[in-house]
């Protein structure tokens, strides 16, 4: 069974420019596939992409389209914060919905710090934020806010939809958001443990802190797997009694050729995925009896960043930032199928396409029905729908 591109378009935010091109002839096809290149292909523009939004003319010959898509909506991330009501927290990194799909979530991760009228810190004011929304409708509802003292980016669902887990960053832990009467909040935290006996920092290096960054859960809900991103390891969480098991180091020669780390996900109880981004490469991990262990490793084109499996979590998806593609692994056979390809269709006025990079594909979502991919380009500002067709 294989994924196939069959339509792509990309739906273009904040002045992104609208391109379209011809899908490339028979012969290009033929000698990119005696090649080994990928079967991914860039069809044509459709008049979906076209009427999009209404382009508006530019002195160059080009539009640009700068507005959403038809039927999107903004909504302010106010975490209501006493005495300030206009404050509006920024870098959203990080969303996840719920296992049941009616609840949002939104973690920011970046430098949400506040100055008072002295250029005074407000240390009770500047803080991470995970905002909270309903979306069992078509209407975006706000639910709730939790503070965080400090993020990067991690944050996985318990299978349960009771509790979910956020990456402390720095801290070297991971808070435990729980469900309660008045709604979600902060349940406690887990620490990593890294030790730090020079006080320079207990990451890898001088100076260097631990920071704990994407994580998983198993298909049970007890165990939590945790990437940490300047130790090249991975911790492995008992969920229910809030402890950790036991942390595999990945760098070379450690317990295997792999290397660092910075997502995960996790294939049923007992397989888990993490991407190492600076050797491009995803790791297949063991997690049988509490055991972690490199199994494999699956070399890829570009720096593999965030990562989704199907709902038969036969395929793994994974965004390859420097590449400006999607790669999708085979999670039996643990090798790659295909790598499609993020940036809008070719424009007809470039003569090698290969050329054109800076899409830098960043995160991804399969919808409902799984026929279609949206993947974000955050070095174009831009939203890929790629149609996916599965055949045997």
């Amino acid at each position: 069974m294989r994924l196939r591109v069959v339509l792509a378009l990309a739906v273009l935010l904040a002045a992104s420019s609208l391109i379209a091109q011809k899908v490339k002839n028979d012969k290009d096809r033929d000698e990119g596939t005696e090649r080994g290149q990928t079967l991914a292909r860039r069809p044509a523009g459709t008049k979906a992409a076209a009427t999009a939004t209404q382009p508006i003319s530019t002195p160059t010959g080009f539009s640009i389209t700068p507005t959403a898509a038809p039927g999107s909506s903004f909504a302010a991330m106010n975490p209501k914060l006493p005495g300030l009501p206009n404050y509006l927290a920024g870098q959203p990194m990080t969303t996840a919905v719920s296992p049941d799909g009616k609840t949002l979530l939104v973690l920011t991760s970046g430098y949400n710090l506040l100055n008072d009228s002295n250029g005074k810190n407000l240390q009770s004011a500047g803080n991470e934020y995970v905002f909270i929304y309903d979306i069992s409708t078509d209407k975006l509802v706000q639910l709730g806010v939790v503070p965080i003292p400090a993020a990067y980016a991690g944050i996985a669902w318990n299978p349960n939809g009771k509790e979910f887990y956020i990456s402390g960053g720095a801290g070297d832990l991971v808070f435990v958001i729980t469900a309660g009467a008045g709604g979600f909040g902060l349940g406690g935290t887990i620490s990593m443990g890294h030790p730090n006996p020079t006080g320079f920092g207990s990451g890898l290096g001088v100076g260097m802190p631990s920071i704990v960054a994407g994580m998983a859960v198993n298909a049970r809900g007890d165990r939590l797997l945790v990437t940490n991103m300047l130790n090249d390891s991975v911790t492995l969480v008992d969920i229910p009694n809030r402890k950790v098991l036991t942390e595999l180091d990945l760098r070379p020669g450690a317990s295997d050729t792999s290397k660092t780390g910075v997502w995960a996900v996790i294939k049923g109880n007992d397989k888990a995925y993490v991407s190492s981004l600076r050797d491009r490469e995803i790791v297949v991990l063991s997690l049988a009896n509490d055991k972690p262990a490199v199994t494999n490793r699956i070399p890829v084109q570009g720096n593999p960043n965030k990562m989704i499996l199907d709902k038969s979590q036969n395929r793994l998806l994974a965004t390859e930032d420097n590449a400006d593609a999607v790669v999708v692994v085979d999670t039996n056979l643990d090798i790659v199928l295909d790598t499609i390809p993020t940036t809008a269709p070719d424009p007809s006025y470039v003569a090698n396409s290969n050329f054109l990079k800076g899409s830098n594909p960043n995160a991804l979502a399969l919808s409902p029905d799984e026929k279609t991919l949206y993947v974000t380009n955050g070095g174009t500002n831009s939203v890929a729908v790629i149609s996916l067709n599965t055949y045997v």
